[in-house]
């Protein structure tokens, strides 16, 4: 786990040290960025004890699940990196449902880390978490190498519309980003 966490931890630092800051702004967003980073690697046993508690089941009894529905349980970064290293132990995790968990684009990579090799994960729900175009960038580079996952609804969040179109090209109909696309 400690390994996996300093993986985490390298390659989102490696993502922030290639971006380009070219105002104030945009710098006090990376250093927003790389706190949210370290709290969700820091208190992924935090977010692990939350989802056992809402779950009523022990961390040996998590990863034996097929389904987990943490939806409004208010996880936050700590519960994205939970999942994360849930995501990277269990061998029989079909469904996780993390909507309305405020993970936002931080949650969002990490979680997309976790998952860009294959993994038994067939739908994942990450709606009204607050990702953005950083979050959507990363959720579609993983959607580009991983094709086990079947359904990833993402509707809810904040996208612009470049990160719409490559979510939508890397996924095609994977992909949930309106409420129209849910019928």
């Amino acid at each position: 786990v400690e390994r996996y966490a300093k993986h985490m931890l390298k390659n989102f630092l490696k993502r922030v040290r290639d971006r380009r800051y070219d105002d104030r702004r945009a710098l006090s967003e990376a250093a927003n960025d790389v706190k949210d980073a370290l709290a969700a690697v820091v208190n992924w046993p935090d977010g692990l004890q939350s989802m056992t508690r809402r779950c009523k089941l022990d961390e040996h009894a998590l990863l034996r699940t097929a389904e987990l529905r943490l939806d409004g349980c208010r996880l936050g970064p700590g519960g994205a990196g939970a999942a994360c290293v849930l995501l990277r132990a269990s061998r029989q995790l079909r469904t996780l449902d993390l909507g309305s968990n405020g993970l936002g684009d931080v949650g969002a990579t990490m979680l997309a880390d976790a998952l860009r090799t294959s993994t038994p994960l067939q739908k994942l729900r990450l709606s009204d978490n607050g990702i953005g175009a950083a979050g959507g960038g990363a959720l579609g580079a993983m959607l580009t190498t991983n094709h086990d996952i079947q359904r990833v609804d993402l509707r809810g969040n904040r996208f612009d519309a470049l990160s719409e179109a490559a979510l939508r090209q890397a996924g095609g109909k994977r992909v949930l980003l309106t409420e129209r696309e849910v019928a």
